[in-house]
């Protein structure tokens, strides 16, 4: 079985961080930037972040960075980090 990883790393306040990491199985074995944001999405609803980094990495080496903030109670915004910034809210 193969698996994406996700590491976080939540920055609430200047000087404050931690580290978070899961992996979950890698069913279709899609690598495009879509899919890399529904794996951040579902890792950042297990979790009680309000803002960082999140990266996600395909089995076969490639991956997204992006920037995370909390929207409300309900939803996150995600900034790519990597290449131009494009943005994608869920809500």
């Amino acid at each position: 079985m193969r698996y994406v990883k996700v590491s976080t790393v939540h920055q609430p306040d200047a000087g404050q961080c931690s580290d978070g990491h899961c992996a979950y199985p890698d069913f279709l074995g899609y690598t495009d930037e879509t899919t890399a944001r529904e794996y951040a999405f579902k890792a950042l609803d297990e979790g009680i972040l309000r803002k960082g980094l999140i990266r996600v990495s395909f089995p076969e080496g490639s991956g997204y960075s992006f920037r995370f903030v909390r929207m409300g109670l309900v939803g996150y915004n995600l900034t790519k980090t990597q290449d131009q910034p494009q943005e994608a809210q869920h809500v």
